[in-house]
């Protein structure tokens, strides 16, 4: 990332480890993605959970993080508009190492596929069908 965009999405962030934790924290590829606890121990290099689970919480709660990490995911859905050739081919790899897996998983991959037309060469022509993800 260019140091003028780092310094606008890090705006009022304070320390280098706040921008770490908002780093972990919303990046899809880190592996504390979307954890609070996990994101604040590893950037706080502490193995205390309780500590993590109460300082994340209070990070999450202030307004200038939660600017920040609006603005940091923003920039990431604007970097990454991803390629649907690529995410097929990753889905089916994905697909087929998980075969055997449960059948939920597999359920899972399989409704995500379907809903972003992917095994389009494997499923027969729904076209004109709007089939809602239920969350």
């Amino acid at each position: 990332m260019e140091p003028e965009t780092s310094k606008a999405i890090f705006k009022g962030i304070r320390s280098q480890k706040q921008q770490m934790f908002i780093l972990l924290y919303c990046n899809p590829e880190s592996q504390t993605y979307d954890n609070g606890t996990q994101s604040y121990c590893k950037a706080y290099n502490t193995d205390n959970d309780n500590v993590g689970n109460v300082e994340a919480h209070t990070l999450l709660a202030k307004p200038h993080v939660i600017a920040a990490i609006g603005r940091y995911r923003a920039y990431l859905a604007e970097k990454n508009v991803f390629d649907l050739a690529w995410l097929d081919a990753n889905l089916r790899n994905l697909y087929y190492k998980v075969k055997g897996a449960t059948k939920e998983e597999l359920a899972v991959l399989k409704t995500i596929g379907d809903r972003i037309g992917a095994f389009k060469d494997q499923n027969e022509d729904k076209a004109g069908m709007f089939i809602p993800l239920i969350a």
